[in-house]
């Protein structure tokens, strides 16, 4: 009896409380660690002398910023000529993600077109995160640097950015899709 009531008396010690909210900080703590020290998260924080000038203080800001261009990805590419090498090859080219119903509505659509024109057009649909490593979220920043779009999926026709399936769909709507593959891909008009 004396035994169970030590036990008892040294949980009581520290409330339940108390140990969750020394969990979470715990777990914040090391997630925050790990952001911080992990280079390749792409994330840094840079400290900033306030003695120094201004135009010292944006440069390390910008230089802070700008990590993304330096890495590179798990194939020893450079996100930024990936992209762009990605869009040049390509016909069509979707940057995608392999859930979510506008991924899925873009390439139904793309896919069904491309049997309907009896073209041989070159598409890719490529799903960034099905990528191994931290390629989709370098591809995913790339891509927001040159579209200002962050959401998927991210059309290019022709090189030309469309946007994401809602444009598609505007566009395919007015009727102005297969004309626009056709001009800009094939370089013929209906």
């Amino acid at each position: 009896m004396t035994e169970s009531k030590d036990i008892n008396r040294r949980t009581s010690l520290f409330p339940s409380s108390l140990l969750i909210s020394l969990g979470g900080s715990i777990l914040l703590l090391s997630f925050l660690l790990f952001i911080i020290i992990d280079p390749a998260v792409g994330i840094g924080i840079s400290v900033v002398d306030d003695t120094s000038s201004t135009s010292t203080s944006s440069s390390s800001i910008e230089e802070s910023v700008n990590i993304n261009s330096h890495q590179k990805m798990s194939t020893g590419e450079i996100p930024k000529d990936f992209v762009r090498n990605k869009i040049d090859s390509h016909d069509v080219m979707v940057f995608a993600r392999s859930y979510g119903p506008h991924n899925r509505q873009a390439k139904e659509l793309l896919e069904r077109l491309s049997k309907t024109l009896a073209l041989t057009i070159k598409i890719e649909f490529l799903d960034v995160d099905l990528l191994p490593g931290w390629d989709g979220s370098l591809i995913m920043t790339e891509l927001e640097e040159i579209t200002n779009q962050w959401s998927f999926p991210n059309i290019f026709i022709g090189k030309e950015h469309i946007g994401g399936n809602k444009e598609l769909d505007q566009i395919h709507a007015l009727g102005e899709l297969e004309d626009m593959i056709l001009t800009n891909v094939v370089g013929q008009e209906l």
